[in-house]
């Protein structure tokens, strides 16, 4: 069945993905055709932005040459990163933020990493090969072997098999992943949730929170009902206009900035706990711009001063990455950025290359276990705002075909991660992967991202 691509008004949708063609399969507010590669981009929260990428094996002439020198098992995504600043590569560690904790997997002179849950969770699971989709384990206990993933829809993709398995069968390979490389972690916020802060504990039911998202079930109340100790008073946020609403999700927190005239809204951050009797209390905490701006005032500075310390001890340092004399706002004391940065500049790049990989059963002399097949290179760019001092993620780099792929030294090197003695502490966020497919509404306030070609000129 051909993939098919439609718009609900909300979004784009591709149908085809399944032997059912009434199934549709969300690509995001843009997407782009690479080759066999369908990969779309839905930034309905501010942060994280979610990537999801088809790959429709019937429009690959490699498969069936793998097929006819080897039969494959399935076929699945693998996805690489790299940090670069100027161009010039970096490691996770030196960046920090949610990214550091990939530091384990680095392999190379470029400091590539592979895209996947830490050494200890792959250790505990057995995971061979780290498939995008087999994430999540992290998340479904149903999820017990291999053909498991053949079908379609699963949290963080789905492999390709071949055969007639049915109407759910995921006739292509599929990912769905979060692009979360804020320099701001859930342990920095949790700090500023206090009791005074505690606006409200909700106690759903558990059919109410297979109907909808906490922080969805907590938004509607504060519109609709009053708090539990002011019954006399309004709903706290009655006829709050959601399209001046921004949102983040980092970690196990969502992140929702207030609609303000001046920009200094207030944010609700909405967590789990767990409650009586097994159940799931949503609490509500309440925090003020001031408290926001402290969480992010200098991370960009802090990161552009660890790279600049990271070129010094490497001796990489050119004429065109010397230590300016910056002038202007936020421009002085301990964080005084090392780089002058224009307002345009895309100064730190976040690569990937999103990869689809024939599996074969074991490897021979002859061929391969693990066969490259063909797969998209994309990017997120970054700019540095001199007033809050962040590095935001702006824009994305338009998906470009990657024709060849050296994947062999990136397994290496997840294998040697995960065997290591040191995997046990070898620990990767989870909400990376288990939150990518949490169900977001479309907050038309936040940061939109962009999408330019390799120039940097936006894509109409």
């Amino acid at each position: 069945m051909a993939l098919t691509v439609s718009n609900d008004g909300t979004q784009y949708l591709l149908s085809g993905v399944t032997r059912d063609p009434s199934v549709l399969a969300p690509l995001g507010r843009r997407y782009f055709r690479v080759g066999a590669h369908w990969i779309g981009f839905d930034d309905s929260f501010a942060d994280p932005v979610i990537v999801r990428s088809y790959y429709d094996p019937t429009a690959d002439p490699k498969v069936s040459l793998v097929h006819t020198a080897r039969p494959a098992v399935f076929i699945g995504y693998l996805q690489f990163m790299q940090l670069s600043f100027r161009t010039m590569a970096i490691p996770p560690s030196v960046y920090g933020g949610r990214l550091a904790d990939r530091q384990p997997y680095v392999y190379g002179d470029d400091y590539r990493f592979i895209d996947f849950m830490g050494p200890s969770d792959a250790k505990l699971r057995n995971i061979t090969d780290p498939f995008y989709p087999f994430n999540a384990l992290l998340v479904n206990g149903n999820l017990t072997q291999t053909s498991d993933f053949y079908n379609y829809p699963l949290e963080n993709g789905s492999l390709c098999a071949p055969g007639d398995l049915g109407t759910g069968q995921s006739m292509v390979a599929s990912l769905a992943g979060e692009i979360s490389p804020g320099l701001v972690t859930p342990a920095l916020i949790t700090p500023y949730l206090t009791n005074d802060n505690l606006l409200v504990i909700y106690h759903p039911s558990a059919t109410d929170l297979a109907a909808a998202e906490p922080y969805r079930i907590a938004l509607t109340q504060l519109e609709t009902a009053p708090l539990p100790d002011a019954t006399s008073d309004p709903p706290p946020l009655q006829g709050l206009d959601e399209t001046g609403v921004a949102a983040q999700a980092l970690g196990e927190y969502v992140l929702l900035t207030l609609p303000d005239d001046e920009d200094f809204g207030d944010t609700l951050v909405i967590s789990t706990q767990p409650g009586t009797n097994g159940a799931t209390d949503i609490y509500v905490h309440l925090l003020s711009d001031y408290d926001t701006a402290g969480l992010t005032y200098n991370a960009g500075r802090e990161a552009l001063w660890r790279i600049r310390e990271f070129q010094l001890e490497e001796g990489l340092v050119d004429s065109s990455m010397q230590l300016d004399e910056p002038a202007g706002r936020g421009m002085k004391g301990l964080w005084t950025p090392p780089y002058r940065l224009s307002t345009s500049e895309y100064a730190l790049e976040l690569r990937y290359w999103t990869l689809a990989v024939a599996r074969r059963e074991r490897a021979l002399r002859s061929s391969p276990s693990r066969v490259f097949l063909s797969g998209v290179t994309w990017t997120a760019l970054f700019q540095f705002d001199e007033d809050t001092g962040q590095l935001t993620f702006s824009a994305i780099g338009e998906p470009q075909p990657v024709a060849t792929a050296n994947v062999p030294p990136g397994l290496n090197a997840y294998t040697a991660a995960r065997n290591s003695p040191r995997a046990p502490g070898q620990l990767i966020d989870v909400s990376n992967f288990t939150k990518a497919a949490m169900r977001r509404d479309n907050f038309a306030a936040g940061t939109k991202v962009r999408f330019v070609d390799a120039s940097g000129t936006e894509l109409s």
